[in-house]
């Protein structure tokens, strides 16, 4: 990609911003191509682009499927980072819950083992994905 996104980025945008900053970020890349594949919508990077090197796009306030047990956060849910907006750690890691796939399950795993988030941090969350921390932190090796 153009701008040297990491790999598999996922864009979080506020309905009000959305047009803008997709626009904007959109308009630097090369031959951007929009598909939605399994509900979800992405753009590609030219005509060589692999899978691995889409952007996702969600809205924040939205669930990403409707099975999921919580929305996107807000985009307010998030910290200044050099001159980016992320997300902070309480909305990621509730982001990574309710996906829940095996690679949200190590990247958990990870922030337990390096004491990123701890045993305090179920009760942060609902209890579907409090249940889903604890789980993951009695099981540390899976």
């Amino acid at each position: 990609m153009s701008q040297q996104l990491p790999k598999s980025p996922t864009l979080v945008l506020s309905l009000a911003d959305a047009l803008a900053n997709l626009a904007q970020s959109v308009n630097n890349w090369t031959c951007p191509r929009f598909f939605n594949s399994a509900g979800i919508d992405m753009f590609l990077d030219g005509q060589g682009a692999k899978a691995r090197d889409v952007v996702h796009v969600i809205f924040s306030g939205e669930k990403v499927r409707p099975e999921y047990a919580a929305p996107v956060p807000d985009a307010a849910e998030s910290v200044s980072f050099k001159s980016y907006r992320v997300l902070s750690l309480e909305a990621l890691v509730r982001m990574k819950l309710t996906s829940y796939r095996d690679k949200d399950k190590m990247h958990l795993r990870d922030m337990l083992g390096i004491d990123l988030i701890n045993a305090t941090w179920p009760a942060r969350y609902p209890v579907e994905l409090a249940a889903r921390l604890q789980h993951l932190s009695d099981t540390p090796d899976g």
